[in-house]
Order: structure tokens, then C-alpha cells, then sequence
């Protein structure tokens, strides 16, 4: 009975140590978005970034992607959703559009980080470049596009994009866009 009492005095000591040590555990510094949705085949041909906190603006956005126009009274049919909208509780989130507008081998567009401090949000991305080879070099023209769900902010958004050159180079941030 002793032998118990004291294993389990331990136990309530090392667990309880345990709690302590991972409260004390600062959250990351960084975090990505709730969900992405990236490819190489949007129809959005310049490169743009909007800031989506309505429901009206991301079926907007997202026809727009599609190259599709708005049709019906509400522009959008969301009770049959043929174009698969992804819903979004915009009272608690909105949507980050990133469109790369046309250019060269790049699949898809991936967040990098996401930071914020007491004036402003910082979304970090690059895109998803590869290499090709073949007559004239091979290369695949295409619009990629991203939209990233992140937790509801009135700040100030600041876009930067990674733009160094080199396979597995140390990244190198070029703002492009800031969205009030």
C-alpha cells in the first residue's frame, strides 16, 4: 500500500511538472492558414491579391477563378452549388486571394507563414515552381491561384512573396501588396 501511495505521488508530481513545463511553452511565432486551395489552371491572367469577407465577394472571387460570370438574382446559386463553393464562416474568417497571373511552370501557390502583431498581418507566400525540359525548353504556361482561409482580422494585411531564384535558396521577401 505504501509502494502505491508513493507511485502515485510521483506520478501527481512528474504530471503535474509536466503541466507547468508545456504552459510555459510559447506558441509559434507563425501559422498557416485553416485550409489552402491552389493550382496552376485559374483564369485570372494579371496578378492581383484580394482581401474576401462576404459571402457575395468569395462566389464573386470564385467564378472569377473559374472563368465564370455571377448569374441569378444573387449571383450565385449556393443552396445546389454547381461550381462547389467552399463554404466559409466569414464570422469568424475570411479569404485571402492570390492570384500569380500568367507565368511559367508553377503548380500551385503555398503560404509560407502567417504573423501577426498589434497593426498589422503579415502572409508570407511562394509559388510552387518546377523545371522542365524539350523543345524550347518545355515550359508550361499557367495562371496559378491560391485561397487561404484565415482567422478574421480588421488589421492591415502585408503580402510579401519569396522571390529568390535558386533551388532550396535562403528565401528572399518582396512586398507586394498591402490590403487595408
Amino acid at each position: 500500500m505504501k509502494i502505491l501511495i508513493a507511485v502515485a505521488a510521483v506520478a501527481v508530481l512528474v504530471l503535474g511538472g509536466f503541466a507547468v513545463s508545456t504552459s510555459a511553452v510559447p506558441a509559434p511565432p507563425s501559422q498557416g492558414p485553416y485550409v489552402s486551395l491552389s493550382g496552376p489552371d485559374g483564369h485570372v491572367k494579371e496578378a492581383g491579391y484580394v482581401r474576401i469577407t462576404t459571402r457575395e465577394d468569395w462566389a464573386k472571387q470564385w467564378l472569377r477563378n473559374l472563368g465564370e460570370k455571377p448569374s441569378g438574382k444573387h449571383g450565385y446559386d449556393e443552396y445546389y452549388n454547381p461550381k462547389r463553393l467552399p463554404r466559409v464562416d466569414f464570422t469568424r474568417c475570411f479569404v485571402l486571394a492570390i492570384y500569380k497571373g500568367e507565368c511559367w511552370n508553377c503548380t500551385a501557390i503555398d503560404v509560407k507563414s502567417v504573423d501577426e502583431t498589434k497593426d498589422r498581418l503579415r502572409v508570407r507566400f511562394r509559388g510552387r515552381y518546377y523545371q522542365t525540359m524539350g523543345p524550347d525548353g518545355g515550359g508550361e504556361e499557367v495562371a496559378p491561384y491560391g485561397f487561404f482561409i484565415l482567422p478574421k482580422t480588421t488589421k492591415p494585411i502585408v503580402i510579401e512573396e519569396d522571390v529568390h531564384g535558386t533551388i532550396g535558396g535562403d528565401p528572399v521577401w518582396k512586398e507586394r501588396a498591402r490590403l487595408d
